[in-house]
């Protein structure tokens, strides 16, 4: 886990102030430039080598895995020479980054280089942060701020993590992991509106996912649960009969026992309050 790096004396925005990451890689990798323009390195090996310092942030990373990153397993005599050629190109393209000084910079630090960055100007930083205060506050009762915190988390996404840098296994692995939390924050920040009675607005959405993803039971069920506290509770059944036939004629399998629950619920009428969907659904809270 990174820490948060914050120069001396530094006057960078405040918390209560709007966060613009000026470091991006949830999404394309990007960097912007004091003229507010693109200045990301084009070259390939450049672009591995930064990709790997950002999501590494705050952490020493090896030479040894910067060099098999760059190079596979057959890096020339010379890699070491040439990382650090490399290294210098990247601290020369951070500094015509529209940033304070010091709020990114890489360092030298056994066993190699570490990309020191303020929490405030890295989108994936960022994204942490904000995925800890939601869960702090949906943990202290404040779940219409904890909505909110995962909204502005989500908003930091501009499309699948590394989409045009993922050429390495570490780097594929790295964006999968980053896909996986962004789809954490999603169907977190669902069920909290479904808890705050917010069903009707996250109808549309919930349709687009279960579209991309017909066999996940979790946002069938979600869905599910909006259509009927909707007073539509023919189109609730009907998503489970569309997931029900998919899973059995493409899996061989049935629906779990926590949808089939929700599904006799809808068929007997019976109501489902408010507070209750983390409960109906046997999930944790806390997780």
């Amino acid at each position: 886990m990174s820490y948060r790096y914050t120069p001396a004396g530094s006057s960078y925005p405040s918390p209560t102030e709007p966060k613009i990451p000026k470091l991006r890689i949830l999404g394309s990798l990007s960097l912007t430039a004091k003229n507010g323009k693109s200045c990301s390195p084009r070259a390939l090996k450049l672009r591995i080598l930064l990709a790997n310092l950002l999501c590494g942030h705050n952490r020493a990373i090896p030479i040894e895995h910067l060099i098999r990153e760059l190079w596979n397993e057959s890096p020339p005599k010379t890699a070491k020479t040439a990382l650090q050629v490399y290294v210098s190109n990247i601290r020369k393209v951070l500094d015509t980054t529209d940033l304070a000084p010091g709020y990114a910079r890489i360092v030298t630090q056994p066993p190699g280089y570490m990309l020191e960055v303020d929490e405030n100007v890295l989108d994936l930083a960022l994204f942490e942060q904000y995925w800890r205060e939601a869960r702090n506050a949906q943990d202290t009762g404040r779940t219409k701020m904890a909505s909110q915190l995962l909204s502005d988390a989500l908003a930091l996404w501009r499309g699948p993590a590394l989409s045009d840098v993922c050429t390495t296994p570490d780097l594929q692995a790295e964006a999968r992991r980053l896909n996986e939390m962004r789809q954490a924050a999603r169907e977190r920040k669902i069920l909290l509106d479904l808890e705050l009675g917010r069903h009707t607005e996250v109808i549309s959405e919930l349709y687009a996912l279960t579209s991309r993803h017909p066999f996940h039971e979790n946002l069938c069920a979600y869905l599910m649960i909006a259509l009927q506290r909707q007073g539509r509770p023919a189109d609730a059944l009907d998503v489970y009969s569309e997931l029900a036939r998919a899973l059995r004629n493409e899996l061989g399998l049935d629906p779990g026992t926590q949808l089939q629950r929700l599904h006799q619920l809808i068929l007997l009428r019976e109501p489902i309050p408010i507070d209750s969907t983390f409960e109906l659904l046997q999930l944790d809270k806390t997780a």
